[in-house]
């Protein structure tokens, strides 16, 4: 990667890689990769602090096992989750957590 640091989720998007999150649990190999910028959004709409090592990660766990902190990694590929609502949902989830 080079002298490109990933501190925040905001570097995912800056950088244009994707989310590669892999379960903290040894033997469930269950692995993501995440849109950044849908992530972000995401992040920014429930207030989850954007720094990696503040416990961001503690707000995603492992949809087979239910294990928190998963490993973090950027990657260049398509995002392989799209659990984000479509745009009228975005519009619902800002109304009801904003107002």
């Amino acid at each position: 990667m080079g002298t490109k640091h990933f501190r925040t989720l905001y570097d995912f998007q800056r950088w244009g890689m994707s989310i590669h999150l892999s379960c903290a649990n040894p033997p469930c190999p269950h692995r993501a990769v995440l849109d950044p910028f849908l992530t972000c959004r995401w992040a920014r709409l429930w207030r989850w602090p954007p720094a990696i090592e503040a416990g961001v990660l503690y707000h995603f766990r492992c949809s087979r096992c239910g294990a928190r902190n998963p490993r973090i990694a950027p990657i260049e590929a398509a995002a392989t989750h799209d659990w984000f609502p479509d745009e009228r949902g975005w519009k619902l989830l800002e109304r009801r957590l904003r107002g």
